[in-house]
């Protein structure tokens, strides 16, 4: 029904294939196809593939859609301008495939070539982004390249040397550590060293990205518990002074986790750093920063004093005089305002003041020529309104109709958010010429949701007869755009400080045309709020209906969340209305987890992992051993080790030059050992004869080798044993 073939690169997307693939054939392709096609792309966009194109070319035959078909051809010609023989590599592209395997063989060699660029791929920074992309469950070929990875890793942690490492690397380990399941707490303890010699070179995304990764992965320590603990008392141990972009990094990475009883012990450090900085004179930078760290440390309850916060604004006050008017730190000054206006109201308003002195004033289009001063604005418009009202006063002037009709629609709806009801209302003329710009575009073109609500809003706050109508029209263009509603588009339309009875109606009438759930759940929700009689039975009605089409977790779980943040203080028949459909919800929320589709196992076999940890334990045993060994002189012996109840072994070491070959001291014999891309290749042990002592006469030494020969004979009847049976 309908299945583009899979085989065939040139007949993508175009007649039937003249292949004659049978239905069996064709299933199979559209399996592989949908594990190949996500990581694949992305991967061959990477730039560690420069230069392997012939490794791909099978791969890149069997994709279907004719658009990925396209930037494969792109990709492989881009990499193969520089190479002879450019039309046979075109021809491979467009080659016919005959073969169903062809999929299985491509992944093996992306596979294949993954495992040699292991080390390279540490170099440049990029393995574990590649290795994400990657499908780790296809069998020995990618059991080969995640053995090559995960020892290489290991031996990289654990290096006391100053190995460098990539802050997206140190970033995306978690996700990686956690989606195959690898358990290895003394990896673990050389990622968090990594991570603390590495933190200063760190970007606020990777470093969120690096807090949440380690907060999901799933490893537990008797002593020191999960890993985000052990992560955080690693940094929380160390006393490095910290600069003021790490501790504003820091402090960011550590609000966006969920789990803040395990932070702390980095967050009394990051209490104390910032308490100590508020009596330095810091540079104008870093004192936006120290006021931004401030700010949230302040409005997360982490102890921070009020007086170490007012310090900190008044030092990011007087810096805002001597940064550039370009300066991109302003923006992050009025967010400092937005979390804290309340504790330090003073103190807020001069740094308002002093973060907007320099806007262009004397109308709407000079502030909008430079990217500091848009943004600017567009932090300006999250303020509370008195504070707005600075801006306000700063940039409005006296605006023409005409001025204002020029304006580009986003721009015309950003200064509706900001000049919207504020303590001082705006002049009226210039509220209706906004909002008049945003509707007019809006019929020009389509427009998110979004831009029609700010019109409606600006609009009803205007108070005349003018406004009214602009919202009665923002209303009547709504009718197009029920379907596209989001919640944050129903939040912004109940914003509004004039009547909404006209709004309630109409989101009652159209909540059918919704599309989702938790739209329609959020529109009922909003409607209880606003007060005012509620046709229950029809609400009622309408909303079973939805429950009971509706199939998706994410918006059953989505809606449930959404009746019970239902406030106390509200009508009987609301009240009683939430309740019945709280029950259908939940009802129905169960009986969907249990209809959907199990998801696939995206990790390897467990089996292997456990393989793959033995394999980490041996490669860092035989490492402790060449280091021992390397510090250890050839005539010296070590010292003997206690077995057992008052038993002493005499385990003998000896040396030899010759590179590969090394002393086992648990065979007690010589064994060859060959490291070849990062795995050891060993051959058979080498043992020696029994060395007897001197002053042993004949009898001692006839019974020894008699004792011997036994143990040898047993030996073998033992191997033939397991191999004829129990005889």
């Amino acid at each position: 029904a309908k299945i583009n073939c899979n085989v065939c690169l040139a007949m993508a997307g175009t007649s039937p294939c003249p292949l004659n693939v049978s239905r069996r054939c064709l299933s199979v392709l559209e399996s592989q196809s949908r594990v190949l096609s996500r990581g694949y792309h992305r991967t061959l966009q990477s730039p560690w593939l420069e230069g392997r194109q012939r490794q791909f070319c099978d791969w890149s035959t069997r994709r279907a859609d004719a658009e990925t078909v396209a930037v494969v051809r792109n990709q492989v010609e881009k990499a193969s301008a520089h190479e002879a023989g450019r039309g046979k590599l075109k021809g491979a592209v467009n080659k016919k495939a005959d073969r169903v395997s062809e999929p299985d063989n491509a992944r093996n060699q992306l596979l294949e070539s993954f495992a040699k660029e292991v080390p390279d791929l540490f170099e440049t920074g990029s393995a574990i982004e590649t290795a994400l992309h990657l499908p780790l469950n296809a069998g020995p070929s990618s059991e080969l390249a995640l053995k090559r990875l995960v020892l290489t890793l290991s031996r990289r942690l654990e290096d006391k040397s100053d190995v460098s490492w990539s802050s997206k690397d140190l970033a995306l380990l978690p996700l990686l550590l956690q989606r195959i399941g690898l358990q290895d707490h003394k990896l673990f303890s050389g990622y968090c060293e990594a991570v603390r010699k590495s933190l200063p070179n760190f970007q606020a995304s990777d470093l969120k990205t690096l807090f949440r990764g380690v907060e999901d992965y799933r490893l537990l320590h008797p002593l020191e518990g999960p890993a985000l603990a052990k992560l955080v008392g690693t940094l929380a141990k160390d006393s490095t002074p910290l600069s003021a972009a790490t501790l504003q990094n820091l402090t960011s990475a550590a609000f966006s986790t969920k789990s803040r009883g395990l932070l702390q012990p980095m967050l009394k450090r990051l209490v104390e750093a910032t308490e100590e900085a508020s009596n330095s004179s810091p540079t104008p930078p870093d004192a936006i920063r120290y006021a931004v760290v401030a700010s949230e440390l302040y409005a997360g309850a982490c102890g921070l004093s009020t007086n170490s916060l007012k310090k900190h604004l008044e030092n990011a006050t007087a810096a805002l005089s001597g940064l550039p008017d370009e300066d991109e730190l302003r923006p992050l000054a009025l967010s400092c305002a937005a979390k804290v206006y309340l504790s330090a109201p003073q103190e807020t308003k001069a740094l308002v003041e002093a973060a907007v002195a320099k806007l262009p004033s004397g109308g709407l289009t000079a502030p909008l020529e430079t990217s500091a001063s848009r943004h600017l604005l567009i932090a300006s418009a999250s303020l509370p309104a008195k504070y707005r009202a600075v801006v306000a006063d700063k940039i409005l002037g006296s605006p023409s109709v005409e001025e204002i009709q020029k304006l580009h629609p986003q721009a015309a709806t950003l200064y509706l958010r900001l000049l919207s009801d504020l303590p001082k209302p705006a002049p009226t003329e210039v509220l209706e010429a906004l909002a008049r710009r945003v509707l007019s575009a809006a019929q020009d073109a389509p427009h998110p949701p979004g831009v029609i609500a700010s019109a409606f809003v600006g609009a009803q706050s205007v108070g005349t007869e003018g406004g009214d109508d602009i919202a009665k029209e923002a209303l009547a263009m709504l009718d197009s755009y029920w379907g596209k509603l989001t919640t944050y588009d129903l939040q912004a339309l109940f914003r509004s400080t004039g009547d909404v009875d006209q709004l309630v109606k109409r989101t009652l009438d159209n909540m059918s045309k919704m599309k989702d759930l938790r739209v329609q759940f959020a529109a009922f929700r909003h409607a209880a709020v606003a007060g005012g009689a509620l046709p229950v039975e029809k609400l009622k009605k309408q909303l079973q209906t939805s429950i009971a089409r509706c199939s998706k977790e994410q918006e059953l779980s989505g809606a449930e969340a959404i009746l019970r943040t239902f406030p106390a203080a509200l009508s009987d028949e609301a009240t009683g209305l939430q309740k019945d459909l709280a029950t259908s919800l939940r009802a129905r929320l169960f009986d969907a987890k249990l209809e959907s589709p199990l998801r696939g196992n995206q990790r390897p076999p467990r089996g292997f992992f456990k393989y793959l940890e033995t394999c980490t334990e041996r490669d860092r045993y035989w490492r402790e051993a060449r280091k021992e060994s390397a510090e250890v002189s050839p005539g010296d012996k070590p010292a003997d080790k206690p077995v057992g109840q008052g038993r002493v072994t005499h385990k003998e070491e000896y040396t030899c030059d010759v590179p590969g070959v090394e002393w086992h001291r648990g065979m007690e014999g010589w064994v060859v050992s060959v490291e070849e891309g990062g795995v050891h290749k060993r051959s058979d042990y080498f043992l020696a004869r029994p060395r007897l002592h001197d002053d042993m006469d004949e009898a001692e030494r006839q019974e020894v080798m008699a004792a011997i020969e036994q143990s040898r004979n047993a030996a073998v009847r033992y191997r033939q044993g397991r191999l004829n049976g129990p005889e």
